[in-house]
């Protein structure tokens, strides 16, 4: 369930048996498996009726619309570390992760190639809209409180590999992506 939970980390351990040893690794992850089932449930609740009402637009309006609905019902949050989109999706709050993940997941579930990007400081998106594909940032669109502004922003949305590659914390070397320009 890579959608909702988020590793947080794992540890090696070493196990020693009848004429063997070896290494268990142990995973930790942000939510228990066990809630995922029910948390699976909630964001359906949150999401079908939106996946929906945008069932008869083209794909840019899809994603505007979803870049747009994101935004609206989300803010950054300075504190938190949490990754996941489930929180971004249900509390209203996250990180550039979340945003990414929520984006990836409407679109999938409405039929759009949407690809999730990350770098060792940042995560956005490239999807395939109309045939073409651009790169969108909903995180940047998102103005933080701090700035003074509640000003949703559309400056990244539908953006080339060169006009992302611009913007800081947003570097294409490194990733193992081939990148449409």
């Amino acid at each position: 369930y890579p959608d909702i939970i988020w590793v947080a980390g794992m540890e090696y351990v070493p196990v020693t048996g009848t004429g063997f040893t070896g290494t268990e690794i142990e995973i930790q992850t942000t939510f228990p498996p066990e809630d995922v089932p029910a948390m699976e449930k909630e964001l359906k609740d949150i999401t079908d009726p939106v996946i929906a009402e945008l069932s008869g637009l083209t794909e840019y309006e899809k994603l505007r619309e979803v870049y747009t609905w994101i935004i609206n019902r989300s803010s950054y949050d300075l504190i938190s570390a949490d990754q996941s989109m489930y929180t971004l999706l249900t509390k209203g709050h996250g990180v550039c992760a979340g945003y990414a993940r929520a984006i990836q997941y409407l679109l999938r579930e409405m039929g759009m190639e949407c690809l999730y990007v990350y770098n060792e400081g940042h995560a956005w998106n490239v999807v395939k809209v109309d045939g073409e594909y651009c790169h969108v940032d909903a995180t940047y669109g998102d103005p933080l409180p701090i700035q003074g502004e509640d000003k949703l922003e559309y400056d990244y949305l539908g953006l080339t590999s060169a006009e992302i590659g611009r913007i800081v914390e947003h570097s294409l070397s490194g990733l193992n992506l081939e990148l449409p320009d």
